[in-house]
């Protein structure tokens, strides 16, 4: 039904112009009834589109504006998608062919929710890493990818069917479903070397020397970073996200290595409960991972 809502409508309405993500927040804001009103007592917009023309005739203003605003709701959410598809797909030209990138933001959305259901099992690896507990990070990364494996196949598998259902490819969504629940391990890991890394070389410019010792923690650091440039993600159109990570984490330690009061001070005096072996075990026992 709503393909067919898109197919019907969008070509005068979904244009490049009209998805401009300023439209998008106010039309939201306002609620798309009141922009329904608001152009209906325009004599000039009368006739502007074929949605308004048909609008409580061939159908009924409650659906259309359930509809649009569930449209202009997936759009503004996602428009690093949005660009991505209105940069690298002919579709983007024809406002009927919106739904494609719907299909895809479906998912994505349906990733984003398993990967939602992991953000304790992220914090966990997170503390594991930071605490230098390099061996159980490993394990705890193998059982997080085999956890989630069949269900990043299957996400991966809707994914792949539709570059030749539609003829395009959305690098960004491509990416993000690519990283299979685990890439976040990954960056968390090099993110703990950070710290490390620029004590190494801060003692290494106090003692006179140019560079650390090759088994320093900055030459990991430099070959995990490598290894993540290796991998190139989007379109060019943003920073990429593991970039993003580590820059705040630099700009975090400088801070902490040059007022280690000031790092003191931040920590929240938060209550900690603590676990029984037995009672982390049925925890983990009763994770699952909802489709």
């Amino acid at each position: 039904a709503m393909s067919e809502f898109i197919q019907r409508y969008g070509h005068d309405l979904f244009t490049q112009h009209f998805l401009n993500l300023g439209n998008l927040r106010a039309i939201l804001h306002g609620g798309v009834d009141a922009w329904f009103e608001r152009l209906l007592e325009d004599p000039e917009q009368e006739d502007s589109f074929l949605l308004l023309r048909e609008l409580d005739q061939e159908i009924p203003r409650v659906e259309a504006v359930k509809r649009l605003t569930l449209v202009l709701e997936a759009i503004a959410e996602n428009y690093n998608e949005y660009r991505d598809y209105n940069n690298t797909t002919t579709q983007s030209d024809r406002g009927e062919l919106l739904y494609t990138l719907l299909d895809f933001l479906r998912v994505r959305a349906q990733y984003e929710r398993v990967a939602w259901q992991l953000k304790p099992v992220l914090l966990a690896h997170e503390i594991l890493v930071r605490r230098g507990r390099s061996e159980g990070a490993e394990m705890w990364r193998r059982a997080v990818a085999d956890r989630t494996g069949s269900v990043a196949d299957s996400l991966e598998k809707r994914l792949a069917e539709l570059p030749g259902k539609y003829g395009m490819r959305l690098p960004t969504i491509v990416d993000r479903v690519g990283e299979r629940f685990v890439r976040p391990l990954t960056i968390d890991r090099v993110r703990a070397l950070v710290r490390p890394a620029m004590e190494t070389m801060r003692r290494a410019a106090l003692a006179g020397n140019a560079t650390p010792d090759d088994e320093s923690y900055f030459s990991v650091f430099e070959q995990e970073c490598n290894e993540l440039t290796q991998e190139p993600s989007g379109v060019g159109l943003e920073v990429p996200g593991w970039l993003q990570a580590l820059e705040t984490e630099v700009e975090t330690s400088w801070q902490a290595i040059r007022h280690p009061e000031l790092a003191a001070e931040s920590i929240p005096p938060l209550q900690q409960r603590p676990l029984t072996a037995e009672e982390v075990t049925r925890q983990l026992s009763d994770w699952q991972i909802v489709e």
